[in-house]
């Protein structure tokens, strides 16, 4: 009760309701209040280096790559679990979407390992299933168009493909590159 005295003593507005404020919260030139937002933006945040991050993807210095992934990254991992810092609002911890990020971090090695192993069999079925299967020779060349390149070895695994392929190479619309290394 006496920290939240001395809040409301320093810095009204923070415990002020939201409705009541009209405009831009102010922040007092007060040295507990410069102290706070110093430690979180410099010790907590670092937030000097987010700033050069976030300029030198501005100015194109970095290569930024998408990716969808299994799991949030460190970064994200970390603004999800910030918890009470993050949200402003006084909803229920129970109630917010975040809770619903499943993660991995918190799971032992060995769970860990098992939930994200693969079963071999599912992987061959999936591997089966996303081989083109063409019955014409347009549709080959359509599919090997899409596939870009396939190693001969994992071409000449589907027979059915052989004729069509042949055709393909005589009218001059795919080739065969050899890839020997040396």
């Amino acid at each position: 009760m006496e920290a939240e005295d001395l809040v409301a003593a320093v810095f009204p507005d923070q415990l002020a309701c939201p409705e009541n404020l009209v405009g831009d919260r102010e922040i007092p030139d007060h040295p507990l209040v410069n102290q706070t937002i110093a430690d979180c933006l410099l010790e907590a945040m670092d937030f000097p280096g987010l700033k050069r991050v976030l300029e030198g993807m501005d100015a194109g210095q970095f290569t930024l790559i998408a990716r969808d992934t299994t799991e949030p990254s460190p970064l994200c991992h970390e603004v999800l679990n910030a918890r009470p810092y993050a949200f402003l609002d006084d909803a229920p911890l129970e109630e917010r979407r975040t809770q619903a990020v499943i993660t991995r971090r918190g799971l032992d090695v060995k769970t860990a390992d098992e939930f994200g192993k693969l079963d071999q069999a599912a992987i061959d079925l999936v591997r089966e299933q996303a081989w083109p299967d063409p019955e014409t020779g347009d549709e080959l060349h359509d599919a090997l168009l899409i596939m870009g390149a396939v190693p001969s070895a994992e071409a000449g695994t589907h027979a059915s493909w052989k004729d069509k392929y042949d055709s393909l190479v005589g009218a001059g619309r795919v080739t065969t590159v050899d890839g020997g290394c040396g």
